[in-house]
């Protein structure tokens, strides 16, 4: 009855798509090499390049169709009620963030997305579709790559013979000991129009974010470095066990590990909780 009582009120049908940015120091010649050997990397460089890639996301790639769940460093985590607009929105991201750049560095984007029934706890969503899009963007596909599974059966088949601006090859891995069936997707050289470019988006690749873009709405409006120390908290077997006992046995864990967390951050002085992410516990 509880399970029936959490589906019915706290799930819904949906595409996750997670997209990875993948940052790439540009190649330099070795005269320059050796000249900058003793050089710290500039992290406030890689900073612009991920904030450029979120101004794209927020003003072209994100619609009412495809919304934005939340940013994780080089990780956007997204959702849509329309499968044709996330294969859509997966396209376009690959074309437009292929043209961001700095004087150093260059950016590509890979994207995993999968259809199912998603849990809505606090304003972030759960289940086997975002697990299976993130085993597709992060650990299986590489730079440039589009993953594409909708849930397998007839109605994927239906969304992808009706996407007509791709074209997709059937594959498959073993991951995490679980088999995953997927569509390789690229884009018809042929439609190569139909991510129309936008006034808005020449000026965004070009012009150099300031400090107050690093900071959320929320937070504070300057960058500011500091020192600190990190604690991140990840459960093991998330597949397996999801796979064996469902999702919200994996979910009641969850939930209990951030309880304990909980209290005993509050007897750390000092310690803050900056995050949950899934299964992941964040504290600085």
């Amino acid at each position: 009855a509880l399970h029936k009582n959490i589906t019915k009120n706290y799930s819904t049908k949906a595409v996750a798509i997670i997209f990875i940015l993948h940052l790439k120091v540009k190649n330099i010649y070795d005269y320059q090499k050796e000249e900058n050997k003793d050089q710290e990397e500039d992290p406030k460089e890689k900073l612009e390049m991920i904030q450029k890639a979120r101004n794209l996301f927020e003003n072209e790639i994100f619609n009412s169709r495809l919304k934005l769940v939340k940013y994780d460093d080089i990780r956007i985590f997204a959702v849509s009620d329309d499968p044709i607009a996330a294969m859509r929105g997966m396209l376009c991201a690959k074309k437009w963030v292929g043209n961001i750049s700095s004087p150093t560095m260059s950016m590509k984007i890979s994207a995993g997305c999968e259809r199912g029934t998603l849990f809505v706890i606090k304003n972030d969503y759960f289940g086997d579709p975002v697990n299976v899009a993130s085993k597709l963007a992060e650990d299986t596909a590489k730079a440039g790559d589009l993953f594409v599974s909708l849930g397998n059966g007839s109605t994927e088949t239906k969304y992808i013979k009706s996407f007509q601006e791709a074209t997709f090859k059937p594959t498959s891995v073993h991951i995490s000991g679980v088999d995953i069936s997927y569509y390789i997707m690229e884009e018809k050289i042929q439609r190569k129009l139909f991510c129309a470019p936008s006034k808005k988006r020449s000026g965004l690749l070009s012009t150099q974010p300031s400090e107050k873009s690093f900071t959320s709405r929320k937070a504070k409006t300057n960058l500011q470095w500091q020192e600190l120390i990190f604690l991140q908290s990840d459960l093991s077997g998330f597949t397996r066990l999801t796979k064996k006992y469902g999702i919200l046995h994996f979910l009641t864990i969850i939930m209990h590990c951030r309880e304990i967390f909980n209290k005993h951050l509050e007897a750390i002085s000092g310690a803050t909780l900056l995050m949950y992410d899934g299964d992941n516990i964040i504290i600085k």
